[in-house]
């Protein structure tokens, strides 16, 4: 089952107290991701075991996967409403991004703090120019309180 709603962003603290307060057993945001994995952990071999995993749809969803206390840097806004970045992790390695219409959404602001996020998405493999390599997906970010 899944629902949508829209929310200004003025309310959006109004809504998170709301939920948090009606809401008994929220879950714990790594139930939401089937593994949590450094950016150094992300290599060619674990891409060729995940789509060994495949194929992908409904029934067999693309793992998804949280990447603990990274930061965003170098992100650019694609096509007035995508923006590409590099991932920083802990351990100071970077890996390349996308995360699309987050362009004047919640998720957008997350750029903008940029401190000690959880990143949570998808890996993927791209062939550019006869050369792979892996990119993020981005689909949700776990902010640290401050």
């Amino acid at each position: 089952m899944a629902a949508g709603l829209t929310v200004r962003r003025e309310k959006l603290d109004d809504l998170r107290q709301f939920f948090n307060k009606n809401t008994n057993n929220p879950p714990l945001a790594e139930s939401l991701v089937d593994a949590t994995i450094s950016i150094s952990g992300i290599h060619l071999d674990l891409m060729n075991w995940i789509e060994k995993i495949g194929p992908f749809g409904a029934g067999n969803p693309q793992p998804l996967f949280m990447i603990p206390n990274c930061t965003f840097q170098d992100f650019q806004i694609r096509k007035e409403k995508h923006i590409s970045f590099r991932l920083r992790g802990e351990e100071g390695k970077l890996l390349e991004g996308m995360a699309f219409n987050v362009v004047g959404n919640a998720l957008e602001d997350a750029f903008a703090k940029n401190k000690g996020m959880h990143a949570i998405g998808r890996l993927q493999t791209d062939t550019w120019q006869g050369k792979k390599r892996i990119k993020f997906y981005l689909e949700d970010v776990i902010t640290q309180a401050p």
